[in-house]
């Protein structure tokens, strides 16, 4: 499945206990929630910024569907906190990846990423793999540019387009109050409480003409950065071989950024995406990952060394013996972590050994591994395809055919 989903769940609560959990916690909040099907028709049009679901089936789960996603992450620590229960936020990305955040009691105890990743190992490669990248690119005996006469042509618009919404972000930004600007930072960090989200939709409320033409501006903006990038790419890039330089800069790079990769060659990057792989991929304003050329290979596999080659070995037999199925590698201490947290929403009759193996496999659709391991915790499988969106455009008959029980859709106004 293509695209964004993602759901809520939380453990051992009702259907008509969460409706009203969320209800006094975004209350609370200082939200206005309203019951779509008994508010006024005329009100409904007025300020309206988030629907949230709840949906019941079999078992000892129930979910929560938000259209807002950093919003629902934070109504998933709250409800932990205020049932004093476990709560696990799920999702998938572009069909390529699935993910889950574990809470108890308003603490996040345990998080997971199928392509391996965590925060700190990416911030690792960010902070050292890809200056160690820049210097071998840079090297004045290493690789040469990619058209090195042309150099300055291909990657003037890129950094003239990058400059430009940097511009329209700051324009807009100086326009914010101080506590809306750091609410705004927040927000783009995933740290932004819910308190902290109304203020800022209370902001974006009152000057939405304003930031209509911004938004406006930033499309354009974003539409000739794509088209800058992309002729970057695939004009820079020229490789004699089937496989090329663009798929061994996607062996080396992680997971997120060789999906960010992919998405500038086919013109698929949204402006943000753009903007954050111009960064990740540029040091000391010098624009690294433009200025392979043929002679990558040497770079990237080391002297002596080419891609039919067996590339020199990075890990020792004892990291081989740490290989868990057909995914990631996962080390022994990651792995209890992650078992050891699951452990208490684990039924007697499952084997932490299939947990393990479901976590460390990787499939062309996300959903299956999901689904698997949704099921180890008691949650139906077909939650792992399920999001907001699709609820819309499922009739109430094929939710009851997945035995679904969708309560009265909650509409979300910050006052």
């Amino acid at each position: 499945m293509e695209g964004f989903t993602s759901s809520l769940h939380v453990k051992g609560a009702t259907a008509k206990r969460l409706q009203q959990a969320v209800t006094d916690l975004l209350s609370s909040e200082g939200f206005q929630v309203l019951d779509a099907d008994t508010a006024n028709p005329d009100s409904l049009d007025q300020g309206i910024t988030r629907g949230v679901w709840i949906a019941k089936s079999k078992g000892d789960w129930a979910t929560v569907f938000c259209s807002d996603f950093l919003f629902q992450q934070e109504i998933g620590r709250e409800l932990s906190k205020q049932l004093k229960t476990h709560v696990l936020n799920i999702w998938t990305n572009e069909g390529s990846s699935w993910h889950y955040s574990l809470f108890h009691q308003g603490e996040e105890i345990d998080q997971f990423d199928s392509t391996g990743e965590t925060g700190d190992e990416l911030q690792e490669f960010l902070d050292n793999d890809m200056d160690e990248l820049a210097e071998e690119f840079d090297d004045e005996d290493g690789p040469q540019a990619i058209g090195a006469d042309d150099d300055d042509e291909m990657a003037g618009p890129v950094q003239e387009g990058l400059s430009k919404i940097a511009e329209l972000q700051e324009q807009i930004s100086s326009k914010m109050p101080d506590d809306v600007r750091a609410i705004y930072e927040r927000l783009h960090e995933g740290k932004a409480t819910l308190g902290e989200m109304r203020r800022f939709d209370q902001w974006s409320q009152a000057n939405q003409a304003e930031l209509s033409r911004f938004q406006e501006q930033l499309q354009a903006q974003t539409a000739e950065l794509t088209a800058a990038m992309q002729g970057v790419f695939q004009n820079g890039f020229q490789a004699d071989d089937e496989d090329g330089v663009p798929s061994m800069l996607q062996g080396v790079l992680p997971p997120d950024m060789a999906e960010l990769f992919s998405k500038v060659l086919a013109g698929q990057a949204t402006g943000e995406e753009l903007q954050r792989f111009a960064e990740l991929s540029q040091s000391d304003g010098e624009n690294d990952l433009l200025s392979a050329d043929d002679d990558v290979e040497e770079a990237f596999f080391g002297e002596g060394d080419t891609e039919d080659d067996e590339p020199s070995d990075e890990f020792s037999d004892e990291d081989e013996d740490e290989e868990i199925g057909d995914g990631p590698m996962l080390s022994e201490a990651a792995l209890q972590q992650h078992l050891g947290a699951l452990q208490p929403l684990l039924g007697k009759s499952v084997d932490p050994a299939a947990v393990a193996e479901t976590l460390a496999t990787q499939d062309e659709t996300p959903e299956q591994p999901l689904g698997e391991f949704l099921s180890f915790l008691g949650i139906d499988a077909g939650y792992s395809e399920l999001d907001f969106d699709c609820l819309e455009d499922l009739s109430h008959e094929e939710l009851a055919e997945q035995g679904i029980n969708l309560s009265p859709l909650l509409l979300v106004r910050s006052e």
